[in-house]
């Protein structure tokens, strides 16, 4: 049987202010396009969980539930890096069975509600560790624990954070390759692919799609502005590539 393209990391119209899919179109695109699964991974939460089990199994679609959180950096990889204490890196967890779901629903309350976490939602690292069972960890490209300082130049840091991230998800643990065609993900890719090689661990390939289809982008690229109170002539402000749309297999 030959090997299928599956989206793993998706974010729906409920990553609040990021995300611009709504889950019936999300569907019908799947099932249009014969994706025989699909993941949702929206930023800090599942709240598309209820939509998406009622919009994909009806069109025959097994819907994977899964999110991106935030983490705050190991404090040895703060200082490795030279960057502030508020460095926070991306992973995306999915959900492999009720253990899982049941760790994920931890995690969210450590997310918002933990001690001294004011201002930016996030999980510590030990938290993450600490909560791996049932649970499928990617790393999160180039923004992840093991991409930024591979992005730095840091790799034998790099390898130790996926060391341990190694030990806390066993074979669950997936080295993660975007190709939007951003710098940063051609400066980690070779580094990405030698700690695969290094450690054993499987590479997967994702699409982190935020939008439909690429006409979206502008008014993807305005939502994220209204989420952070910034316009779009601003220089300094987050932004996508017209690359992050919703890809067919091809």
């Amino acid at each position: 049987m030959k090997p299928k393209f599956i989206h793993l990391h998706v974010h729906t119209a409920y990553s609040l202010l990021e995300g611009a899919i709504k889950m019936p179109k999300l569907a019908k695109w799947a099932s249009d396009n014969k994706m025989p699964a699909i993941a949702m991974t929206d930023t800090g939460n599942i709240c598309g969980a209820m939509a998406m089990m009622h919009e994909m199994p009806p069109l025959g679609i097994q819907p994977i539930l899964g999110t991106q959180l935030l983490v705050k950096s190991p404090k040895q990889n703060v200082n490795a890096l030279d960057t502030s204490d508020d460095t926070f890196d991306k992973v995306v967890l999915l959900v492999q069975n009720e253990t899982g779901y049941r760790h994920l629903l931890k995690l969210f309350s450590f997310y918002y509600m933990g001690a001294d976490k004011q201002g930016q939602p996030h999980i510590t690292f030990d938290e993450l560790c600490e909560h791996t069972d049932g649970l499928i960890c990617l790393t999160g490209g180039w923004e992840g624990l093991i991409g930024r300082p591979l992005l730095a130049g840091k790799y034998e840091y790099a390898k130790q954070i996926a060391q341990k991230m190694q030990t806390a998800f066993g074979d669950r643990l997936y080295i993660e390759l975007m190709r939007h065609g951003m710098d940063q993900e051609q400066q980690t890719e070779e580094g990405f692919l030698q700690l695969a090689l290094d450690l054993n661990i499987p590479i997967v390939a994702t699409n982190d799609a935020y939008f439909l289809t690429p006409d979206m982008y502008e008014a993807q690229d305005a939502l994220m502005c209204i989420s952070e109170k910034k316009v779009l002539s601003d220089e300094d402000r987050r932004r996508l590539t017209p690359e992050h749309y919703l890809k067919t297999e091809d």
